[in-house]
């Protein structure tokens, strides 16, 4: 294979690595945005203690079903408030190790008090914390795979040394 053919298939192969960085560019923008907007809801929302005390169960058309913890709070200006967590927002969360009478931490709108949500790790933390760590492996593999594939096209394209002439006696002075 000619040089002119091994620096074409290589410039080829780095666009995979360009796709996996655009990608993992892409994840890691989203959990960053994910992040701050959290962030920002946790710092601008009421935060007070709560208590699980029901469940509701859900099925969807096609035959799965959910079940949602049921929270009852008390806003910081003394609304008594029965809800859902996200139920606002057509979501769902697990509700794996809660039982009624658990305590929990509820962040909630104090515009809309029935937007809330429990303060836990999987709830709050999960999706920036998947997408940052799965945007910074693709990102990482991409960059790494098209910087080796350029980098190896750039040194086939590098002309080959020229040999130098080797002298074969002493030099002559001329005065």
């Amino acid at each position: 294979m000619s040089n002119i053919n091994r620096v074409g298939a290589s410039c080829g192969s780095a666009i995979g690595g360009i796709v996996f960085l655009l990608v993992g560019l892409g994840m890691l923008g989203f959990g960053g945005w994910s992040y701050l907007n959290t962030r920002s809801q946790m710092e601008s929302w009421g935060n007070v203690p709560g208590e699980i005390v029901d469940f509701s169960h859900y099925s969807d058309s096609e035959g799965g079903s959910s079940t949602v913890p049921v929270v009852q709070f008390t806003t910081e200006d003394g609304q008594s408030v029965t809800a859902e967590p996200y139920q606002e927002r057509n979501t769902t969360v697990d509700v794996d190790g809660y039982r009624v009478g658990d305590e929990v931490e509820v962040f909630y709108n104090p515009d809309n008090p029935r937007d809330m949500f429990i303060n836990d790790f999987m709830h709050v933390w999960f999706v920036p914390t998947l997408m940052g760590g799965m945007g910074t492996l693709f990102g990482g593999i991409g960059a790494i795979w098209a910087l080796s594939v350029l980098v190896g096209a750039v040194m086939l394209r590098r002309p080959a040394m020229v040999p130098q002439p080797v002298m074969t006696g002493p030099p002559t002075i001329k005065i």
